[in-house]
């Protein structure tokens, strides 16, 4: 359960009562994935994983994101939450309210990226702001099968203007263990959704052998935005299980 530790605060309007007691209603489900907080705790950006999520419907996001500030003079909160397919866009989320990258920590305890191709991926995405318009997702949660989710958006500022549609594949990789992202880009939204079903000449498999190294000759550009085609972007995190243990929120990072 996490505590927002919001008893003491006034809401300072109708909104953002009912988004208090929208996150009051989920807190017990909510784990800590990435955060900053203030120095004197007034102000914080949280993304948080619902571990109530692999019991929800297909493609429910498993990531909340949260935007608290207080106004110790006024005794007054402002909240502000939405939900977030991916780690990237949630962080991005928090980015675009004020959060600094460089202490936007990620929770020790999550899997880590498994090659500087998901990191690259997932820094360029998490810097594209609003460009990046989410279309559809869709993650399976059976930790008996391979954990997979896909990402569809639509790019308003592509690199390659004929490509404006992403694909964003994201898998847990078992050895080791971690997570790795890929992304192909498409012309249209048809082309783009048939392949997420065929996954036909696809290079957005990853594989332990990325994890490795040997296939990260694919070199990127260290832009803020993605580059299609080719590896590239983030994608929805899912609660993976390692042996033994208990479901742990997300690809953690």
């Amino acid at each position: 359960m996490y505590d927002f530790d919001l008893e003491d605060w006034t809401p300072a309007d109708d909104r953002v009562a009912k988004a208090i007691e929208d996150l009051w209603l989920h807190a017990p489900d909510l784990h800590p994935v990435a955060a900053q907080i203030a120095p004197d705790g007034n102000e914080q950006f949280l993304a948080l994983g619902d571990l109530a999520t692999p019991w929800s419907p297909d493609g429910y996001p498993w990531l909340r994101v949260v935007h608290i500030a207080r106004d110790p003079w006024t005794a007054t909160v402002h909240v502000e939450h939405a939900r977030a397919a991916t780690l990237a866009l949630a962080e991005g989320w928090l980015l675009e309210r004020g959060a600094d990258p460089d202490r936007l920590v990620r929770d020790a305890d999550q899997l880590a990226p498994a090659d500087t191709v998901t990191r690259e991926i997932e820094r360029r995405t998490r810097d594209a702001g609003n460009r990046l318009r989410l279309l559809a997702h869709s993650g399976a949660y059976d930790t008996d099968q391979d954990v997979e989710t896909w990402v569809l958006m639509h790019d308003d500022a592509p690199v390659h203007a004929e490509l404006p549609f992403v694909v964003q594949i994201e898998r847990i990789l078992r050895e080791p263990w971690a997570y790795a992202v890929r992304e192909e880009c498409f012309p249209d939204r048809d082309t783009a959704e048939q392949w997420i079903t065929t996954r036909e000449g696809s290079r957005s498999q990853p594989s332990a052998a990325d994890s490795s190294g040997r296939t990260q000759a694919a070199a990127h550009s260290r832009t803020a935005t993605p580059s299609c085609p080719g590896p590239t972007g983030p994608t929805v995190a899912h609660l993976a299980q390692r042996p033994g243990t208990s479901p742990t929120t997300g690809p953690g990072r």
